[in-house]
């Protein structure tokens, strides 16, 4: 609804140095018109294009238009200068600037010719009816009581100055089976790979070939932890990177999906402790083989859950010697890890 906030019109004699026969608009909202827009209102609400300039220069004025928002509206501040000068300000509570528009173009109507008669819908007139001899050929009977009545006339709409905002282009679905690639990065826990159990971080790339299989790389690094060897401690610390080739089970877009991968993996162990006959610094290599399952959850493309599960059988066995108490073997068979973590999708 619009709420006009009137202001005084105060007629004067005195000429403005600003140029007189022009209508300028000052917009700071993108949903009102420009000066175009809006004199192309006016002349249409004045009856025929130019009408705008050229009554402006016959009466000696100009007029500007300042669009500004207000609170949860906008507001119009029109002012007259030239022969004639005063303000008016205008205020709407709507989203948009439409109404407000409207009602600008109409007061700028009345203020430029100040006979002009807003349109309004009046009843429409009485036709002519018959004379008493009879109704004559060359007269045009009124309408029948079964045809229906004319509409009030109506004001045209308003020029395609105010569009509507253009909705949001929708976000572009990949296509079922397209290659595609994705980070994936998480944490979890390792058995048997150098402790019963231990936290390890795991992540890598993944590359989906199609929707039935795919290759990737992935990295787990265990943190350094003791192992009891008395008389002292040893410090262990992995490093293990793996390549497989994983095979996807079909689901429906978008949904759960689980996959099995196999691959090879080769690893470092870095051990150090001191308090031996002699102290204890050395780093060996291992290598092995895994199996395992995948799941992918789609949370909000382009990030999904990851989860991954393996098991490991080492080809290589890594036998620590540590002089003066025995020997130490980490890695045991097999080994297993799960992880859970988060998967970004490249494209």
């Amino acid at each position: 609804m619009l709420l006009f906030a009137a202001a005084t019109f105060v007629a004067s004699a005195a000429w403005s140095a600003e140029p007189v026969g022009t209508l300028t608009v000052t917009d700071e909202q993108a949903s009102c018109p420009s000066s175009v827009q809006l004199e192309a209102r006016v002349d249409q609400l004045l009856g025929a294009p130019g009408q705008t300039r050229a009554r402006m220069l016959a009466a000696g004025i100009g007029a500007s238009v300042r669009f500004v928002g207000e609170g949860g509206g906008h507001r119009a501040d029109i002012e007259l200068h030239g022969a004639r000068s005063g303000q008016r300000t205008l205020s709407d509570t709507g989203a948009d600037c439409r109404e407000l528009a409207e009602a600008a173009a109409l007061t700028l109507a009345i203020l430029i010719d100040p006979s002009f008669v807003p349109p309004t819908a009046s009843p429409p007139s009485a036709a002519s009816g018959a004379s008493a001899g009879g109704a004559s050929a060359n007269v045009t009977p009124g309408p029948r009581a079964t045809e229906p009545a004319p509409q009030p006339s109506r004001l045209p709409p308003l020029p395609p100055a105010f569009p509507p905002p253009r909705p949001p282009l929708p976000p572009v679905e990949r296509r079922a089976g397209s290659a595609s690639a994705s980070l994936v990065a998480g944490g979890g826990v390792t058995s048997r790979l150098t402790r019963p159990l231990m936290a390890a971080l795991a992540g890598g790339a993944v590359l989906d070939l199609s929707s039935r299989f795919g290759f990737r790389a992935l990295a787990i690094w265990i943190p350094p932890s003791s192992v009891d060897v008395p008389p002292a401690k040893i410090e262990l610390e992995l490093l293990l990177g793996s390549f497989e080739l994983c095979a996807h089970f079909p689901r429906p877009e978008p949904a759960f999906r689980v996959s099995t991968c196999a691959g090879f993996s080769a690893g470092s162990i870095k051990a150090a402790g001191s308090g031996y006959a002699v102290d204890l610094a050395t780093r060996a290599g291992f290598y092995a083989i895994q199996a395992g399952l995948s799941g992918d959850l789609p949370l909000r493309e382009p990030l999904g859950l990851w989860l991954d599960g393996r098991a490991y059988y080492p080809l290589t066995r890594y036998v620590l010697e540590v002089t003066g108490a025995g020997t130490l073997e980490p890695t045991k068979i097999p080994a297993v890890s799960a992880t859970i973590g988060l998967r970004l999708r490249l494209f």
